[in-house]
């Protein structure tokens, strides 16, 4: 498990890459890193986008590309968009 901070860092520094490229498609490597910085498996991250978990698997191998409105979609349901913050 990473430590907090650096957990806090990449996150600070994600939300700043997914502002800036918020209609593309994701690297593999920003959704996985992403994906396990939030302590989500696979699996979770398929069901939060209502996906198969192949899908997902495809997308974290680099096999398929993921589609923009789906990496949206999750960074909006983990509380990553800059448009989207969960508001106390």
């Amino acid at each position: 498990m990473p430590s907090p901070y650096w957990s806090s860092r990449y996150l600070t520094n994600n939300v700043r890459i997914i502002s800036l490229s918020m209609l593309k498609s994701p690297s593999t490597e920003q959704i996985k890193i992403t994906r396990k910085t939030l302590g989500f498996t696979q699996k979770e991250s398929a069901e939060m986008v209502h996906c198969s978990l192949r899908a997902w698997q495809l997308w974290e191998a680099g096999d398929r590309t993921m589609p923009a409105g789906i990496w949206e979609l999750f960074v909006i349901k983990t509380g990553l968009h800059p448009l989207y913050v969960a508001r106390s």
